[in-house]
């Protein structure tokens, strides 16, 4: 029964998907992306700012390490856990790493430079959670427990920055990366593009500041114009989801234990509850 109910929300989901990728380049392209993804609430927003004036003035750490050493921590990190994915280059990849569930491949761009800190950060946001809740989904017969059910992704994000504060990985220019998110799409929603770069300089390099305006504006035919893609601010609302979550007495072993959202922890637990899966297979980070 917990199965087929997230089986059926996630083709619902599959079905805002695709309503998102038909409006690019349209009128509707924002509209879509709020279904599908939501926006930053007046606190969010607020706490943001506050976080964007408090680090101001801090610049990123200074790149000294190369794609190679990257991929070779993610490599050893999988193989401490015992997890089964490949670290992969990929000369065509946008960010500085990406995930794949369905390939169960790291993906990292050749070119990458890293510095020590954003390596070990990388580490943990990459495998300690993306890659445990696909290989804990994994253990079970339901393919959407490892690729994701509907609305895991504000919980994917959300746990992956609470694990790197939680392990004293999050350093400061980081933290104010995730703020910048949060501001650039409140801004974006209502603004243009121009306005979206303005409002970051005062706290980020230009060359960071354009480039966060392009990735909120993405899927719009005139950036001029206001709307955004909004799954930009979940780096920020994610993570005091999760606290709020565990304040409230979630248990963050269950949020480990598959590609959730936090509303189904419960049908994971009754899952759990039943016998159908069992949290000893389970990989967990340490």
């Amino acid at each position: 029964q917990e199965i087929v109910a997230l089986v059926q929300e996630k083709f619902l989901e599959l079905e805002r998907l695709e309503r998102l990728i038909a409006a690019v380049g349209t009128g509707d392209f924002t509209a879509a992306s709020v279904a599908m993804y939501g926006r930053p609430s007046t606190q969010d927003v607020e706490d943001a700012r506050g976080i964007l004036e408090r680090w101001a003035d801090v610049s990123r750490p200074e790149p000294a390490r190369d794609a190679a050493a990257l991929a070779q921590a993610l490599r050893t990190r999988l193989q401490e856990l015992s997890i089964d994915l490949r670290v992969i280059e990929d000369p065509i990849l946008t960010t500085e790493v990406a995930v794949n569930a369905a390939a169960r491949t790291i993906r990292i761009r050749p070119d990458l430079r890293c510095a020590d800190v954003q390596i070990a950060r990388l580490v943990v946001h990459e495998v300690d959670v993306h890659a445990v809740r696909i290989h804990n989904g994994g253990q079970t017969p339901w393919a959407v427990l490892e690729l994701g059910t509907a609305g895991y992704l504000e919980t994917e994000e959300g746990l992956a920055v609470h694990r790197e504060r939680e392990t004293g990985s999050l350093y400061p220019y980081q933290e104010k990366l995730y703020a910048a998110r949060c501001v650039a799409v409140h801004v974006a929603l209502s603004e243009g593009f121009s306005a979206v770069f303005e409002e970051l300089r005062p706290y980020l390099d230009d060359d960071t500041a354009l480039a966060l305006a392009f990735r909120v504006k993405r899927g719009l035919s005139d950036t001029s114009q206001p709307g955004a893609l909004t799954k930009e601010s979940h780096y920020f609302s994610g993570p005091r989801r999760i606290r709020r979550f565990l304040d409230g007495g979630g248990a963050i072993d269950t949020l480990y234990g598959a590609k959730i959202a936090l509303e189904h922890a419960p049908q994971l637990e009754a899952l759990i509850g039943r016998g159908l899966i069992d949290p000893n297979r389970w990989t967990r980070p340490s």
